[in-house]
């Protein structure tokens, strides 16, 4: 695979392109940092001795340790600015000293340290502060240095070539809990944290393979797989998780769709499959997008998949944004990419005959209250998405109607919602949605805050994004004039 660097103007080829859940945002307050009763560890997990003989020194690096170890473990603690600058000062350093550029490999990292250590001259740290922060081998105290600095350097307009530097090396030796790190660059960040962070998260996978096992032994997720009666639709949302997330695939099955989307699009099939009625069982099929990464393009389409499903799932509570999670998949040749992996419905059909006529078959289902009811929650969910892809509306006066499903049940899902939050280049009017709003959509909108969508989608889109889903969800059930 390619080294990760910042790219060049110009056209850049496409690379392809998920795993656990990515760290917390960062938090700096004017506060200082509570006090731990956490202990520094030592070499081998023993107790630090400078930390047990509670010198002010030792007590100091306990403090800072426990915070540093809470960032580094995906939480989300606030953070005082002065002990942020000790905690990133102590990792520059780290960081500088450990990476010697005995192979000629370091230079451009090296370079980089150097300049930022600059701006960090009233805090730094003692050689003993770093030993005591920064603990174990000379692999995990540099992997950890440079977590840090992705995880907590975040200008998108001054540390950028810090982060591109730090990315490249988490990529060449980076461990599988450093996946965590490098994803939440590629969601958050600017275009060259995303092809950084997206080639960074491929190296590390080709290196610690895929996670995946058989779900029999989970003790919540074996006995549901285990039963002999459907889910109820709460069960069968978690089983999808975590058969989405870390099931077993059976690759023999893999089907590549030839259509015209930017990301390529295959069908997975699982080892596993769904209690049906009468005893049978269903099979779970997914749709997978490993992402592709262009000159440019500084939004990950599978991140913004994610935080649709999430939303919904939150807040809204619709069920019809299929679950969505993210994924590091191989598919053969140690090539693992990054994308997003979509249940896919079973016996769904598009609401569109193509996309930009309604399938006729739907006509006399289109008539019926339960549709129009449906549809009216499609379209505030639309709406505080900014989702232009699916149903006419101000910014696309033709959408996508093949992007709307429906089962034998006559259920409406949305599928394919990556066009959404940022990514449109205009803004849906309130005209696109339904002329009264949904008293039950209503009542759960009523109450939501900013921070709480931001906690639910924030370690998938930027924060500006957040805040866009926040104010149109607030406006989503205002009654029009």
């Amino acid at each position: 695979m390619p080294t990760s660097r910042i790219p060049p103007a110009g056209p850049r080829p496409a690379v392809g392109g998920t795993g656990a859940p990515a760290a917390g945002k960062l938090v700096a307050s004017d506060k200082p940092s509570s006090p731990s009763s956490a202990f520094v560890d030592g070499p081998n997990g023993t107790q630090d001795p400078a930390a047990a003989g509670l010198g002010p020194e030792a007590v100091e690096a306990k403090r800072l340790g426990a915070l540093l170890r809470a960032m580094l473990a995906s939480e989300d603690p606030a953070v005082g600015k002065h002990d942020l600058r000790k905690l990133q000062a102590a990792a520059l350093h780290v960081a500088d000293r450990l990476f010697t550029n005995q192979f000629n490999t370091d230079g451009e990292l090296k370079d980089q340290l150097r300049a930022k250590k600059a701006h960090y001259g009233d805090v730094a740290p003692s050689e003993q502060l770093e030993r005591a922060l920064f603990t174990g081998s000379v692999d995990d105290r540099q992997l950890d240095a440079l977590a840090f600095i992705v995880r907590t350097f975040q200008s998108l307009e001054h540390d950028g070539a810090l982060r591109a530097a730090a990315l490249e090396k988490l990529g060449s030796f980076g461990r599988r809990q450093d996946l965590d790190v490098v994803l939440l660059a590629a969601r958050r960040g600017d275009a060259n944290d995303l092809y950084n962070g997206v080639n960074a998260a491929q190296r590390i996978a080709g290196r610690h393979g895929s996670g995946r096992s058989p779900l029999s032994a989970d003790p919540v997720v074996g006995p549901l797989l285990a039963r002999s009666t459907p889910l109820n639709e709460k069960e069968h949302a978690l089983v999808l998780e975590a058969v989405l997330s870390r099931g077993e695939l059976d690759l023999s099955k893999t089907k590549k769709h030839d259509g015209g989307n930017r990301n390529e699009v295959f069908f997975l099939t699982f080892k596993d499959t769904l209690p049906g009625p009468g005893g049978t069982r269903e099979p779970i099929r997914a749709v997978w997008k490993p992402e592709n990464v262009w000159w440019g393009k500084d939004r990950a389409y599978w991140a913004r998949e994610v935080a649709a499903y999430e939303f919904d799932k939150a807040f809204t509570e619709t069920g019809m944004v299929p679950v969505t999670v993210e994924s590091v998949i191989d598919l053969g040749g140690n090539n693992p990419r990054v994308g997003s992996l979509q249940w896919m419905v079973a016996d769904a059909k598009p609401l569109g005959k193509n996309v930009l006529e309604f399938d006729p078959q739907f006509d006399a289902f289109r008539r019926t209250d339960r549709y129009k009811q449906q549809e009216a929650k499609m379209r505030t969910l639309l709406y505080i998405f900014n989702d232009p892809d699916k149903l006419p509306n101000s910014v696309h006066r033709t959408a996508n109607l093949q992007n709307v499903m429906v089962d034998k049940a006559e259920r409406l899902w949305m599928i394919d919602n990556a066009y959404s939050m940022g990514a449109p280049g205009g803004q849906m009017d309130k005209s696109f949605l339904p002329s009264t709003p949904d008293p039950e959509l209503a009542r759960k909108l009523d109450p939501l805050k900013p921070a709480d969508v931001a906690a639910a989608m924030g370690r998938y889109v930027r924060d500006s994004d957040a805040s866009d889903v926040a104010r149109r969800a607030d406006k989503a059930t205002e009654k029009k004039p």
